[in-house]
């Protein structure tokens, strides 16, 4: 992971990256089926992305019909 972690923060510096260790080598994209604390960790963190996207555009919705 190291290597990756130093590829994506010199190619975008001002990237927002989170790195996070999976517990079995080799993995593909089916990590995120399993069963794991990681996978909450992810999970968690999206749900709150689209909260705070969905509160973004309710908020901008609300200027529109006020004029603001």
């Amino acid at each position: 992971m190291a290597g990756t972690k130093t590829y994506l923060e010199n190619a975008c510096p001002s990237g927002n990256f989170t790195f996070q260790a999976l517990p079995f080598p080799n993995h593909t994209d089916a990590w995120v089926l399993r069963d794991i604390p990681e996978r909450k960790v992810i999970r968690d963190w999206f749900k709150q992305v689209l909260k705070e996207k969905s509160q973004q555009g309710a908020e901008g919705d609300a200027a529109k019909r006020t004029g603001w």
